[in-house]
């Protein structure tokens, strides 16, 4: 045999190894393999044994003999665990199984952690439960994978070791004994010879085949009153009778699965009901969302590509046609849909060639659909996806993948974490607020399903249980985000995978940094991680571990209160204490913390050790200390004060003044307005406030179209300053700012002088300069009267005149991207006049800038990180704009020709967005 059909052979094999179908495997035998490649058995034989003895590929020794791909049977993964031989396929699949990543055989569901994660989590239970499990009913219409999910269900319980490798999967159709009750009671349970005319030997039923391992009964709502009353008494004895032999019982220690697509309310028999303890209702393909349709056509097309051993493109045309049909037969109607394509585009192709999937290929109920095409899309006559190009458009990245890009990529912030690790979570806790403000927006719009509401109780109770144990209280708000962001991980984290690999060595270093410098903190978040990867049966990988830490540094009391800390100050042995533990009982959370102040204790000492208290408390921004009669002038005038601390202190300590101020404390209200409250009346308090604070003056820097680019902006801006002034300008996350408005914690702990980018986001009081001023340099007396304060006039000038020379538009262009701004220009300049002309207006001045920057940006994105950002109302508008996007695709063409990129539709929408929004 030669050296390139031994490849060839090898090839195959592995291709087929990749996606076994454990029942379908006569493509893995000798004599299959010899058919295919032209060559005689007995020399396909004997490589295929050789390849076995060498390691290259694993044996299953019975008749026929099967052959499968080492590497390729597990993705390599522990391929070197497996044995050369194998004695059965049985064997060989429970060995597989067994050596997969645990979440590895629900991974196949599609949907698995988004629609269907709370099916998934049900099934797990029920299959895993003591005993022979819970009986489960999965519930849904016609075409919605219960069969599939049953199957998997099997593999899991082999996987995890509740079943057996010789634990059988049988599966059987109610439908087919809807006309003959007494045909499935025999099937199922087995007779004796005599026990009717014909039986003339005994019989195994289902029952005793599946014995030890999952019996399904699909349409179970077509079995008579009969069937299904005897089936609950199986249920509740785990025995039975074979059909004619009334004398001697049997046992089956069999899973059961039950499926039905009727309203088991209104089909079973309420006794039979009441024995399934649990239903789970999988959702039609109408409620799923479109990503996951997408992910559906995408698995089906590479599923056939298999199958035929041929590569598959689907013209976009087609593509969208098959994505806006309904199918009202849902999943299985899509497969079918997939099958049907395939099978007439073969008829026209050529042999060698690779499979063109057009519109004159799909089926007739999806031509005959109201759906047209729109007359742009048909003018697209060179717009074929390959699956690559499909799976490209799926790994999207998501709004955890982007965080932690910024986290481990961000200019200058690394660094900080050796050097000052207070100033890395400073500058990063920005840039987390952004990302849960666009998490609350997103979980606003789309609601919460139930598996989220599931994960949130686990998250609190964890958080409860710590809270109790270390002394500490997690704010309500607090503890909503942590919520969102173990929701986001459990949704998004897999695409934060590459990123991990990555980034291995310095995700370890920061998290050494963060135990060294704070091991309360990393103590309570590996705690954290620990309980919640129990609770939701999950593995917390390094990366999120680091998200997590950053996360509760935020808001625990060890490094960084986010609100006012309260502390009491009362003369006798434990008086502070017993005052501050009941205030904290009476009001529901932890809000004071106690100095206790023996009577013969100079108040010199406790004013020195209210001092280290309130260093140690780092970062913490306002500071209410009561205190009892006759103290507070003596440790108000020897405490020495922190830099960047407020401080409150009012006298004549009482449980009502306790209360009083731990509830407007607990309500976040200013610690000057707390004062000025409690103390309206003179005669019965005195209080002291000392402002410390003092917010940093910064220029928020945003973009319509992108943070990326407003991060470029801003660094453009940062470099015309002419030395270091107390300005600083920062990015964020338009989007976020038009939800929040001045609301936007960005204002509460900033001073704004004034708003840069590309569109202004219309927050009342706060001015925007647009980059268009800028490059004409109009309204620069604003800017000059804003910074006047932090540079003289010769600097002014200075500055001035590096902004002139920085935000040029070819210098800006070549400061925003890596290519060639004189070229790219051209093509930018194309795209905008297709664009005019497509929409039919005229675009403003403000608007020609910025689809210069941002398209600008775009194209290097994509040549150079190969992502494209998502869009949150994505479905809708590829539902509803389907014109504009064929639009854009047109104006693109000579720039995806040029450069080798395709514009995703996300970019798309963001693009519409920010025309329109103009």
């Amino acid at each position: 045999m030669s050296d390139s059909m031994h490849m060839q052979l090898l090839k195959h094999l592995e291709t087929l190894s990749s996606r076994t179908d454990w029942n379908q495997l006569e493509d893995h035998t000798a004599g299959s393999i010899a058919g295919l490649l032209g060559i005689s058995r007995t020399l396909a034989s004997q490589y295929l044994n050789e390849e076995a003895a060498a390691g290259t590929l694993v044996k299953v020794n019975t008749r026929p003999v099967y052959f499968f791909h080492r590497q390729a049977l597990l993705g390599g993964r522990g391929e070197a665990l497996l044995d050369p031989v194998y004695p059965s396929v049985q064997e060989l699949y429970a060995a597989v199984l067994s050596l997969q990543p645990e979440t590895g055989v629900f991974d196949k569901l599609i949907g698995s952690e988004g629609s269907l994660r709370y099916n998934v989590e049900q099934c797990k239970a029920a299959i895993s439960y003591p005993g022979n499990g819970l009986p489960i009913l999965l519930w849904g219409p016609t075409g919605t994978g219960k069969s599939f999910l049953a199957q998997i269900m099997h593999e899991y319980a082999v996987q995890k070791g509740i079943v057996g490798s010789d634990g059988r999967f049988v599966a059987v159709n109610c439908s087919e004994y809807a006309d003959n009750p007494d045909f499935f009671l025999t099937n199922l349970f087995g007779y004796v010879r005599g026990a009717y005319t014909g039986a003339e030997r005994d019989r195994k039923g289902l029952l005793s085949l599946a014995d030890g391992g999952v019996l399904f009964l699909d349409e179970v709502h077509c079995l008579s009153n009969e069937c299904q009353e005897k089936l609950f008494h199986f249920m509740d004895k785990r025995s039975y009778h074979m059909v004619g032999d009334n004398e001697k019982s049997y046992t089956a220690n069999v899973r059961l699965i039950l499926a039905t697509t009727e309203d088991p309310a209104q089909t079973l028999l309420r006794t039979l009901v009441r024995r399934i303890p649990m239903t789970t209702i999988l959702p039609s393909l109408a409620k799923r969302s479109l990503r996951e349709k997408k992910e559906l056509l995408y698995h089906q097309l590479a599923a056939e590509s298999v199958r035929i051993r041929r590569d598959i493109t689907i013209r976009f045309e087609a593509h969208q046609m098959i994505l806006n049909y309904s199918f009202p037969e849902n999943v299985g109607q899509l497969v079918n849909c997939i099958s049907i394509c395939v099978a007439n585009a073969i008829i026209t192709a050529e042999p060698d060639q690779s499979l063109e999937i057009q519109v004159r290929h799909l089926p007739n109920y999806i031509l005959q659909d109201h759906y047209t095409i729109p007359p742009q899309l048909q003018m697209l006559k060179k717009n074929v996806l390959d699956l690559d190009q499909i799976r490209s458009e799926l790994q999207q990245e998501q709004k955890l993948f982007l965080l932690n890009r910024d986290i481990l990529q961000g200019n200058g912030t690394i660094a900080e974490v050796d050097e000052n690790p207070e100033k890395f979570f400073s500058l990063i806790q920005l840039r987390m607020e952004q990302y849960f403000d666009e998490l609350y927006q997103e979980t606003k719009n789309r609601g919460q399903n139930p598996y989220a509401a599931f994960c949130h109780g686990i998250v609190k109770g964890i958080c409860a249980n710590l809270s109790q144990r270390m002394g500490t209280v997690i704010q309500e708000h607090d503890l909503e985000n942590l919520c969102l962001m173990v929701d986001d991980f459990l949704d998004n984290f897999t695409i934060c995978t590459p990123l991990a690999k990555k980034n291995e060595v310095l995700i370890r270093s920061i998290l050494d940094q963060f135990k060294g410098y704070s091991s309360e903190t990393f103590g309570m978040t590996q705690e954290f991680a620990s309980q919640l990867a129990a609770g939701l049966n999950c593995v917390i990988p390094p990366l999120f571990l680091l998200d997590l830490n950053i996360c509760i540094h935020s808001f625990t009391p060890f490094v960084n209160w986010n609100r006012t800390v309260g502390i009491i100050i009362a003369h006798g042995y434990s008086t502070a204490s017993s005052i501050a533990a009941t205030g904290n009982h009476l009001l529901g959370q932890h809000v004071f913390n106690a100095i206790d102040m023996p009577m013969e204790v100079h108040s010199g000492i406790v004013a020195a050790k209210l001092t280290d208290y309130l260093r140690n408390l780092r970062g913490a921004k306002d500071v209410i200390v009561l205190v009892d009669m006759g103290s507070l002038e003596q440790i108000y005038k020897n405490i020495s004060c922190e830099d960047n601390m407020n401080l409150g202190f009012i006298n004549n300590l009482s449980m009502k003044l306790v209360l009083n101020v731990g509830s407007m404390m607990i309500r976040d209200v200013p610690v000057k307005n707390i004062l000025l409250s409690c103390c309206a009346d003179p005669v019965q308090y005195e209080y002291v406030f000392q402002e410390n604070r003092k917010k940093p003056n910064v220029i928020l820097s945003v973009c319509a179209t992108g943070i990326a680019t407003a991060e470029k902006i801003s660094q453009l801006f940062t470099q015309s300053f002419p030395a270091k002034v107390d300005v600083s300008v920062i990015t964020y996350n338009y989007n976020s700012l038009i939800a929040s408005g001045k609301l936007s914690p960005v204002f509460e702990k900033n001073n704004v002088l004034f708003i840069v980018g590309t569109q202004d986001p219309g927050i009342p009081g706060y001015p925007f300069l647009a980059l268009e001023d800028i490059l004409e340099q109009r309204n620069m007396n604003y800017i000059d009267k804003q910074l006047s304060i932090f540079m003289s006039k010769a600097e002014l000038q200075t500055f001035n005149n590096n902004l002139l020379k920085n935000f040029s538009l070819q210098n800006l262009l070549s400061q925003l991207t890596i290519l060639n701004p004189e070229k790219l220009m051209g093509f930018v300049e194309t795209i905008i006049t297709k664009m005019q002309q497509g929409t039919n207006m005229k675009f403003t001045n403000a608007v020609i800038l910025g689809l210069y920057i941002h398209i600008s940006c775009l194209i290097e994105r994509l040549i150079t990180e190969k992502y494209a950002v998502n869009h949150k109302d994505l479905d809708d508008f590829e539902r509803h704009h389907q014109d504009f996007i064929s639009m854009t695709l047109s104006s693109f063409q000579e720039v995806e020709k040029n450069y080798g990129v395709a514009i995703p539709v996300s970019e798309i929408a963001y693009l519409y967005d920010y025309i329109y929004r103009a």
